[in-house]
């Protein structure tokens, strides 16, 4: 599950950001309001963590267009105990919860839960599959021919991304938009290598063929998978 926060405190963003990683969420951080409404344009989020007072014309003008782009994503607010009175005023019954500063991480790490379970019934999980490769992305598994293949957490996200979109070709920009965090900067040469150290996992667990094609100039994409291959000559 993936989370955004909102904070123009970057201690305090990091410092919330190491506790939902414990908990195993992606989380992103933006520090204004221009770069949190670039992330929820390009990437879909299960939960946003806004803190009212990030730099912005008008904060609640700012949570108001984020609930109405951002539509089912709840929102936890993080706001003051002086701007309580003004936030329950202005904003109407449509709030998914609050957190008045300063908040226990423990708080914050149980409010969000609570949120994203209420979101939970919504996100359906598959086996996908590739020939004899499969992602179990209920238990977050990778096998082939029924033997597991170990990967890491990043090499598991590339395998997933390129299965949900198997006739998408996506650049080095794209992958790492997908994959890394927002507050890292890899260069392109970490998505050659993190392709290569993926095919040679595959090679090794007995895969003859590479998935993976590249697309000199533009970027990766998942080859045609061999059942599909067999049928199309099957046909001819």
């Amino acid at each position: 599950m993936k989370i955004l926060i909102i904070e123009n405190d970057y201690t305090t963003a990091d410092n919330i950001a190491q506790a939902l990683k414990q908990q195993s969420y992606k989380v992103d951080i933006a520090t204004d309001a221009t770069s949190g409404l670039k992330f929820t344009i390009a990437r879909e989020y299960n939960l946003i963590i806004l803190d009212l007072c990030v730099p912005s014309d008008n904060s609640i003008n700012l949570y108001q267009y984020l609930r109405f782009q951002a539509k089912q994503t709840p929102i936890l607010l993080l706001t003051q105990q002086d701007a309580t009175d003004t936030l329950l005023e202005v904003l109407d019954d449509k709030i998914d919860d609050y957190l008045l500063k300063p908040f226990a991480i423990e708080d914050l790490i149980l409010r969000s839960q609570i949120l994203l379970r209420k979101t939970k019934p919504h996100i359906r999980t598959y086996v996908l599959s590739w020939g004899d490769l499969r992602l179990d992305q209920a238990k977050l598994k990778v096998t082939y021919q029924n033997h597991p293949v170990s990967l890491t957490r990043k090499e598991y996200q590339l395998i997933e991304l390129f299965l949900l979109h198997p006739q998408q070709v996506f650049s080095r920009s794209s992958i790492i938009a997908h994959i890394w965090s927002g507050e890292e900067s890899p260069s392109e040469a970490a998505v050659t290598n993190l392709i290569k150290d993926l095919r040679q996992k595959f090679k090794l667990a007995g895969m003859e063929t590479d998935p993976i094609e590249t697309v000199y100039g533009i970027g990766y994409h998942l080859k045609n998978s061999p059942l599909l291959e067999s049928q199309i000559l099957t046909s001819n």
